[in-house]
């Protein structure tokens, strides 16, 4: 019973992670749309305000695409997947730095403010947070080890101490004035924007006209078209060489396949030292 259960639940976490990865591609070709050498051609010609916005809505979605192809790669088990996977991960991470910096370059500064972007997309500040890809460690596990039995080697032989641990410092404590002064700073520039933005929507160009509504309308709906026979080829491609994604699981299953991350993960290593 025990053996049917492992087999189930390791089948059903095969299936999640193949469906996240699916899901994840889907959304990547999707902004790929979006974000393209000729759309970021057009948006160079529109004002600073738009183009920053424009690019803060992208970095958000390459965000969570980075987590959600990180997580499948990293939970995946079959090794031709895993190099497949990789290649849509490493240009993720590389668009991500692209357009930071790129968000930089248009503030002027190393800090950039994405709330405003945030509220607009209904999401919260952990929409921002992700970790560094656990295979940058995982493949250099050894060589880690190495340098730090390396290191103590050369620490006894020279008589050299090691560096203390690095200390942390306490973090500064604000008085009720101070955070009363910080939050009315906070509130002014929200109206300020808010004003801001009401204007710039008062003084934006009334719509198109009826053709040039009607042309953007045909426009979105061929690209629908072209999008839903290129996924048609992909599944095709994929079946001819035997890697067809199997179907979305529907069973509700998902939360089980969190639970066996460890051992799936000690699979996968086995798998690689054999």
């Amino acid at each position: 019973l025990t053996s049917v259960f492992s087999f189930s639940t390791e089948s059903m976490s095969t299936a999640y992670y193949d469906q996240l990865w699916k899901d994840s591609m889907d959304k990547l070709f999707d902004m790929l749309e979006i974000d393209n050498p000729d759309s970021n051609r057009l948006l160079e010609k529109k004002p600073h305000a738009d183009r920053f916005r424009q690019y803060a809505h992208n970095l958000v979605k390459y965000i969570g695409l980075y987590r959600d192809l990180e997580e499948a790669y990293d939970q995946t088990l079959h090794p031709q997947k895993r190099i497949d996977i990789k290649p849509a991960l490493q240009g993720v991470m590389g668009r991500i730095i692209e357009i930071t910096q790129y968000l930089r370059l248009l503030k002027g500064c190393d800090t950039i403010d994405l709330d405003e972007v945030l509220n607009e997309m209904r999401l919260t500040p952990d929409a921002l947070e992700f970790a560094p890809p656990r295979f940058i460690k995982e493949g250099r596990v050894e060589k880690i080890a190495k340098q730090a039995e390396l290191l103590r080697a050369l620490q006894q032989r020279y008589g050299i101490e090691p560096e203390p641990a690095e200390v942390v410092a306490r973090p500064f404590t604000l008085t009720p004035e101070d955070a009363a002064l910080i939050i009315q700073m906070a509130e002014r520039g929200r109206q300020g924007r808010q004003r801001a933005r009401y204007m710039r929507e008062m003084r934006q160009p009334p719509p198109p006209p009826r053709p040039v509504a009607a042309q953007i309308i045909q426009r979105q709906y061929r690209a629908h078209l072209a999008r839903g026979r290129a996924q048609t080829l992909r599944q095709q491609d994929a079946a001819l060489i035997g890697m067809a994604l199997p179907e979305a699981v529907t069973t509700g299953q998902a939360a089980d396949a969190l639970a066996v991350r460890q051992q799936r993960s000690q699979m996968r290593k086995a798998e690689q030292t054999i």
